[in-house]
């Protein structure tokens, strides 16, 4: 929540899912000045090859500051949000390739340890988002995916394979300039609401990927990647125990 203090205030959202070194910025609508509860909208995001799903409001709430006087000049509270709706957002849920869907509530008065007395409110808090993360398959712009895709255990790592790209017909030439780079995406979680990548060379046909733990369960799925954010779908997810 919000402290009043005659300024405008509405909580701030971070996009999740975001692929490294994309940049995705999100517009939050909804600021509100005067005492009261009010609901804020995630309305649109800075990179077009993301997009915005299911629940986007958040509740909050501006309240009073102790002073004794009066808070608001006329006594009455802002409508906030685009939408009207009042309630918290949503439970959880998961997009077609896995990608955790996870709706958060704005974090405690102060938690973000700036010090400040109204507390700078945020609709993301220790991983929990308003937004959704995207359906990155929808959005892939690069006609083909990683085929043949395979992951063996191995003590501490798993070794990865995939079909080889080729460049000798007319249409696997086109495909090879658009490519740019393999991306490997691994987690601990099914849903890869936490993950980690590596970006290889897209002549590769094999990876070894290591600092695996013993013992634990590695879901890994690969995708090709080209200029200015594009990227193939998904292959299939493969699932691994560390030895």
């Amino acid at each position: 929540s919000f402290v009043y203090d005659k300024k405008s205030h509405v909580p701030e959202a971070t996009a999740s899912g975001v692929i490294d070194g994309d940049t995705c910025k999100v517009t939050v609508t909804g600021a509100a000045t005067n005492v009261g509860s009010y609901t804020a909208t995630a309305a649109r995001l800075s990179n077009s090859n993301y997009v915005l799903t299911g629940t986007l409001t958040q509740s909050f709430e501006i309240v009073s500051n102790g002073s004794g006087g009066s808070d608001a000049s006329d006594g009455s509270s802002e409508s906030g949000g685009t939408n009207g709706s009042g309630g918290s957002s949503g439970s959880g849920g998961s997009v077609d390739d896995g990608t955790s869907i996870e709706n958060g509530s704005p974090s405690e008065e102060g938690s973000s340890g700036n010090g400040s007395s109204s507390g700078n409110t945020s609709l993301i808090d220790s991983g929990n988002s308003l937004l959704n993360t995207i359906n990155e398959d929808k959005m892939a712009t690069i006609p083909k995916k990683p085929t043949k895709f395979k992951a063996k255990a191995k003590k501490g790592k798993a070794k990865l394979s995939w079909k080889k790209l080729k460049k000798k017909t007319k249409k696997q030439k086109k495909l090879w300039k658009k490519i740019k780079s393999i991306e490997i995406r691994y987690s601990t979680e099914k849903s890869f609401a936490h993950y980690k990548t590596k970006k290889i060379g897209k002549s590769k046909k094999k990876y070894t990927l290591k600092g695996l733990k013993k013992g634990k369960v590695y879901y890994i799925k690969i995708r090709y990647r080209g200029k200015k954010g594009a990227y193939s779908k998904w292959s299939t997810v493969k699932k691994v125990r560390a030895k």
